[in-house]
């Protein structure tokens, strides 16, 4: 094996540079690739990753379905949305938000 690709966010940076260096220290001939795949805001050198539009196209489609057994119900719930520096994730919730009676944004 001479290529690896490590596909994650923070965490799989760091152990693909762990892999690295452990290869590196052995004189094994390895190219490590770390791929950014994260809804998290704060990788470092990168403005956004590949997780962002998916993760807010997801959000938006779950708080529409949501919002369908909600109205069957009584009562009030509340979503909650997690990820460091990811309020880009609530703001794409307003997606869900449709004009009464239109079924449009």
């Amino acid at each position: 094996m001479r290529y690896f690709f490590y596909i994650g966010g923070n965490d799989s940076a760091d152990t693909a540079r762990i892999v690295y260096e452990l290869a590196k220290r052995n004189n094994y001939e390895l190219r490590v690739f770390h791929v950014p795949k994260t809804i998290d805001n704060d990788l470092r050198v990168h403005d956004h990753c590949p997780g962002y539009g998916s993760a807010a196209k997801f959000v938006a489609s779950a708080m529409m379905g949501d919002n369908y057994d909600n109205k069957s119900l009584p009562g009030i719930k509340i979503n909650i949305i997690m990820g460091r520096n990811a309020g880009f994730l609530t703001a794409a919730s307003i997606l869900a938000r449709q004009r009464e009676g239109t079924g449009r944004i």
